[in-house]
């Protein structure tokens, strides 16, 4: 579910354009904000895809497709256009950039999960417009930092504490028979799974670590290494400390109070700011 602030954020319009193929994708996707053209095969026509409150009926995941590839993409720095729909408040809309995105950078689609990767709150939505900035430096192609205001995308270890440090709380659906919350200082980071819903048999369970360095991967996240970890639950127990640590932590913070954190090589999970 995207937040209230993040809705607000992404019906931002596109920038003018600055050249004919701009003035085309801009055009293009102007058009199909109030209607998406028929599909034009069976192949469109058919398959898994979004229920989109604004085009009535939605459409397929295929259809959406063939609509990237039709855009007036002529080089390179034509994506730099593209970001602005990729935050449009339009999910359709947000698919067919990400999608044309995808398509020019070489981005592993093996890693990708629908509808995941056009969330703008998902770690791989994040992660698709980090590796987007990276692949426009490479060629040297100058875009405007206030297309990706609010993503996270330039941080650096100084901008840890204020992005990480404090109480996080799992974002959870109604499926979910536990739940993670986070607890991270300077010294130490708490990991609390507490069974839902609470149950004598299954007490609050939690892994307290001291935190002995943070550095930043190529990819924007942060990892932290621990010195120990100790294992304790609500009835008391206490385990020995474990010398060195069992886990290392990551964050990947996407948007003001949101991150996503993953305990060693696990999956990634959805925090918001407790």
């Amino acid at each position: 579910m995207i937040s209230a602030l993040t809705i607000a954020m992404l019906a931002a319009s596109p920038n003018a354009p600055t050249d004919s193929s701009a003035d085309l994708i801009h055009t293009a996707f102007r058009g199909w904000e109030s209607k998406l053209p028929e599909p034009k095969t069976l192949s469109e026509m058919n398959g898994a895809g979004f229920r989109c409150e604004h085009h009535k009926g939605g459409t397929t995941l295929t259809h959406l497709s063939a609509l990237s590839k039709s855009l007036p993409i002529s080089k390179d720095a034509d994506l730099v256009q593209l970001v602005p729909w990729t935050r449009n408040k339009d999910e359709c809309l947000r698919f067919i950039a990400i999608d044309a995105i995808l398509n020019r950078i070489g981005y592993d689609r093996n890693t990708l999960a629908v509808p995941t990767m056009e969330d703008p709150e998902s770690f791989q939505f994040h992660d698709i417009l980090f590796a987007l900035t990276q692949w426009l430096d490479a060629r040297k192609i100058v875009w405007d930092p206030k297309l990706f205001d609010g993503l996270q995308i330039k941080t650096t270890l100084a901008d840890f504490p204020a992005l990480a440090h404090g109480k996080w709380t799992e974002e959870i659906g109604p499926q979910k028979g536990f739940q993670e919350f986070v607890e991270l200082d300077a010294k130490t980071i708490a990991v609390m799974s507490r069974h839902l819903p609470k149950d004598p048999k299954w007490p609050d369970h939690t892994w307290t670590s001291a935190v002995k360095s943070v550095t930043r991967d190529a990819r924007g996240v942060f990892v932290i290494t621990c010195e120990w970890s100790q294992e304790s639950n609500a009835n008391g127990y206490k385990g020995d400390k474990q010398t060195p640590a069992q886990f290392t932590y990551s964050f990947l913070p996407v948007a003001p109070g949101i991150v996503w954190f993953r305990e060693g090589t696990q999956y990634w999970i959805k925090l918001k700011r407790s």
